[in-house]
């Protein structure tokens, strides 16, 4: 094969994927996502989460370009009988062009400039949880060892190169973070049952029209069919909606990079995918200031405000922790003031998702994905998955705002648990934002986590929240994980005292006294207490100081 042949993302068989069936992975292009319905492509297959959730992202941009309704009852119609490959193909031809991703012409996701002058990168660069060069440079690769990946098969680099420019982290000075920032959350609307067909994964969150023809303005779709928007001036030059087209949402290119390609004739496994390759890329170039973006809102993420005056709205990002049901309020619902889920989520929940024919009384998933960041290292990829709940629209305002009031209480029972086992250790100096403080707070969570979502499926079914038994299992997985941290019979003496007053005031909060506990009854829709406990005197040690052998 000559090093000038194009291998196309539209008509190439580079997407590892698994059948209803289960089985070995098969390989397919894009418009086969839809083929052999008597065992349907069930999902994604790289084995990496990272390049399962960038895949989805690229199908959904993919059918948002070509496919997208133009109203509901084409977007109902195509759910329940979904486009076949032969038309499939005729819906993406026009854009075909656009995504080879080698050949003289434009390259998929890379400068128009072939940046010759450019110092090769090793490939492995390309994968976010590559060390940089300054960790290799002080020899700090401990867990991410240099050199594991030394090549990528096309499939491979294909997908490391969306991924990368999808959710580019910071990359040091002129490189620029993709256009949610650097890692930020996707969140998409799941079926409920568990042999959906990535056809109704993917479709679920595929926007409704409401833009120009993306035919008619290709460069300002996919950036790399013209020269690169670069960002070196002062001030730079930024990439908004309105001097482009809302589909770049789907196809940011905020880096400068251009793959370098070889063969090798005894067709190598690809050290990922298994796969082999006569044609590979080992090095890729890359300059700074690629394109800057700004005034995007992303149809796949949730956006938040820092401050309650700010105008603008900020794309989450996760944190350490991961997503717990803590989040759900942000993430699954309506939204609030200072919050609001991403667009596809709002749209499902308030009307999309009730009236799609075959959803019944089943509750939709949210899963949730994203780099945990902490600048340009990356800590972890985070997945989680939790239910979308679809209240009747009369008693739609009183669910959402018993649910931000369940986890309003959580978090405060949280935060308090973790307070008293931190003051019982190390009094008023300990760090609460320890690890160990932090790892308590999140078990909290996790041990609450079922209990929460069967509270909100009474709400749901009765509009009725009994604060009450909300109260119960909050206080007792309070007391019981504080009695397992500070077990009073096993502590020095001089941690008794404090001890014993930590709990104390852990247990009067839970019981509605105090600033702290008024809160939390407030949340709980329950009267105050009636009067104080008298407060607790120091317990005295009866042991004998060591040494005392009478």
């Amino acid at each position: 094969m000559s090093l000038s042949a194009s291998y196309n993302l539209l008509h190439e068989p580079w997407l590892p994927v698994r059948r209803r069936s289960g089985g070995t992975v098969v390989w397919i292009r894009p418009a086969e996502i839809t083929a052999a319905p008597e065992d349907p492509v069930a999902d994604f297959a790289w084995g990496r989460p990272d390049f399962d959730a960038a895949s989805r992202e690229f199908l959904i941009g993919l059918l948002a370009t070509a496919l997208a309704p133009e109203s509901d009852d084409v977007f109902d119609a195509m759910w329940e009988s979904p486009p076949d490959t032969v038309q499939l193909d005729r819906a993406f031809a026009p854009f075909a062009f656009g995504f080879n991703l080698d050949g003289d012409g434009p390259r998929f996701l890379q400068d128009l400039d072939v940046l010759e002058d450019a110092e090769a990168s090793p490939v492995s660069a390309l994968l976010i949880e590559a060390p940089g060069a300054n960790t290799l440079k002080e020899n700090k690769d401990l867990f991410q060892k240099r050199g594991r990946v030394p090549y990528l098969g096309l499939p491979a680099a294909a997908i490391a190169l969306y991924t990368l420019q999808t959710y580019a982290p910071s990359g040091g000075a002129g490189h620029r973070t993709s256009l949610r920032g650097g890692g930020p959350l996707t969140t998409l609307v799941e079926p409920a049952d568990p042999t959906a067909t990535l056809w109704q994964k993917l479709w679920l969150n595929v926007p409704k029209r409401k833009w120009r023809k993306p035919e008619k303005a290709l460069p300002l779709v996919f950036p790399w069919l013209a020269p690169t928007v670069t960002s070196d001036g002062k001030p730079p030059r930024q990439v908004s909606p309105e001097n482009s087209h809302e589909l770049q949402s789907f196809w940011g290119m905020p880096r400068r990079i251009r793959l370098d390609f070889a063969e090798d004739s005894k067709s190598p496994p690809c050290p990922l995918t298994g796969k082999p390759s006569p044609r590979m890329v080992a090095s890729y170039r890359t300059r700074p200031y690629g394109v800057m973006y700004t005034a995007f809102e992303h149809w796949l993420s949730p956006y938040y405000k820092a401050k309650a005056n700010d105008t603008s709205w900020l794309p989450v990002h996760p944190q350490p922790g991961g997503i717990a049901y803590r989040d759900w309020p942000k993430l699954a619902s309506l939204g609030t003031s200072m919050a609001r889920p991403a667009s596809c989520v709002a749209i499902a929940v308030a009307g999309r998702l009730p009236s799609l024919p075959g959803f019944g009384s089943r509750h939709p998933r949210l899963a949730a994905t994203g780099y945990d960041m902490d600048n340009m290292k990356a800590r972890g990829f985070v997945e989680a998955r939790m239910p979308i709940f679809l209240p009747k629209p009369e008693w739609q305002q009183q669910f959402y705002q018993a649910a931000a009031n369940l986890v309003a209480s959580a978090e405060l029972v949280a935060r308090l648990t973790a307070s008293s086992v931190r003051h019982a250790f190390e009094g008023d100096h300990g760090d609460a934002k320890s690890t160990p403080y932090e790892g308590l707070r999140e078990r909290f969570y996790a041990e609450t986590e079922n209990e929460f979502y069967g509270t909100l499926r009474q709400i749901e079914e009765s509009a009725a929240f009994d604060g009450a038994a909300w109260l119960r299992i909050l206080r007792g997985t309070a007391l019981r994980l504080f009695d397992e941290k500070v077990p009073l019979e096993n502590l020095p003496d001089k941690l008794i005292d404090r001890s014993v007053k930590a709990r104390a005031g852990l247990t009067a909060a839970l019981a509605g006294f105090g600033k702290v506990g008024g809160s939390f009854y407030t949340y709980l829709g329950l009267p105050p207490p009636e009067s104080r406990p008298k407060s607790p005197k120091p317990a005295r040690s009866t042991r004998k100081p060591s040494g005392d052998k009478k």
